[in-house]
């Protein structure tokens, strides 16, 4: 049994308005109201209040991660799944353009508040009352990427996801948490394609970036582009570590299992053509494709969306993804996650594969 919600976003699912105190981020706030109905209601439709499985991809991840690091939403599910995004996720320098500094998608409270206070400037108003009375669409005038990141130091995330992991401080759900192969390809075509790197241009980026251990480890293969390069370095960096970060984190409590999903041979998700110097690649959400029983999909990309459906059921039903005819998907904890790749779905070792020692946090 499916259930879809709608959430506030941008300038209305997180204000981090100084007059409203801790109380600013009403998106998980509709998000834990949304679950605590399916608590109350759910039995009437033929489902189980206490087996309920939150999931989400990209941005739902982020809000999958905060649910289970808020206080708040104790007790409202069981499993988690988040698809392309975890509680480690960050940007490192220079992952969205040439000389971008580090993002990360939660922040302190107090560095929050002046967006929300540049927001209200722009509307000319200096008090909540002011901003209340605003119509709608000129709030919404003022909502942009800033109000895309969420605070923490509030009443819904008291700190930051990640130090929850860390400290215990989250719901103890069995998790299936993974990313594609290439989350960071189109963005690294849209920050990067312009600067029109050389390889000796690409390898002074590494080393002043990181230094000389990870333009080493990063060194451009025999016809590899520096775009091919920075893509890979960034999604190993940004979010397939990540990922292992979290999953290693989950796992000391409850079953956690982690992915890498892999056939370039996947939708873009978006429609645009990818540039061929960083071919083949599998984007980010890509894999959305194979787990709604698409049927534009034939041959084996048929075959490995009704693996991923396949897996994705079990770990719903019963908190582990493994099942009669799939191939054996072992839990996270060290270094292994289960590659989803035409043919041949499999561990690997994201260490060896992935450089994650390189990213460890």
């Amino acid at each position: 049994m499916v259930v879809t919600i709608n959430y506030r976003l941008g300038l209305f699912g997180a204000f981090p308005y100084p007059e409203l105190g801790r109380d600013v981020e009403f998106g998980l706030q509709d998000q834990q109201a949304a679950l605590r109905w399916v608590r109350r209601n759910i039995a009437a439709f033929g489902g189980d209040p206490h087996d309920v499985t939150v999931g989400g991809e990209s941005a739902g991840a982020m809000s999958t991660c905060s649910q289970l690091a808020s206080p708040s939403a104790a007790g409202l599910f069981q499993k988690a799944i988040l698809v392309s995004g975890s509680c480690a996720m960050r940007h490192e320098p220079g992952a969205l353009a040439p000389g971008s500094g580090a993002v990360s998608t939660w922040l302190p409270l107090d560095q929050m508040h002046g967006p929300a206070m540049t927001a209200a400037a722009n509307l000319h108003c200096s008090d909540l009352k002011c901003l209340r009375d605003k119509p709608s669409g000129e709030l919404l005038a003022q909502s942009g990427p800033q109000f895309g990141l969420l605070p923490y130091g509030t009443d819904v995330l008291p700190i930051r996801p990640l130090d929850a992991l860390r400290r215990g401080l989250f719901t103890h759900a069995a998790v299936l948490n993974g990313t594609t192969h290439d989350e960071h390809v189109q963005i690294t075509v849209d920050g990067w394609q312009s600067a029109h790197l050389d390889r000796d241009g690409y390898n002074r980026v590494l080393t002043d970036t990181f230094g000389e251990r990870v333009a080493r480890r990063y060194a451009l293969a025999p016809g590899q582009s520096p775009l091919a390069g920075l893509s890979r370095l960034y999604t190993d960096a940004d979010w397939i570590c990540p990922a292992l970060t979290s999953n290693q984190l989950y796992a000391k409590d409850k079953p956690a299992f982690g992915y890498v999903f892999d056939d370039p041979a996947a939708p873009v998700a978006d429609g645009r053509p990818l540039p061929p110097e960083v071919t083949p690649a599998t984007t980010h959400a890509s894999n959305i494709y194979y787990l709604l029983d698409n049927p534009a999909l034939s041959g084996a990309e048929r075959a490995l969306s009704d693996q991923l459906i396949a897996y994705w059921a079990n770990f719903v039903r019963t908190g582990d993804p493994n099942g009669t005819g799939l191939p054996h998907w072992p839990q996270a904890g060290g270094a292994q996650a289960q590659r989803l790749t035409p043919g041949a779905t499999g561990p690997i070792d994201l260490v060896a594969s992935h450089q994650c020692d390189l990213w460890a946090q």
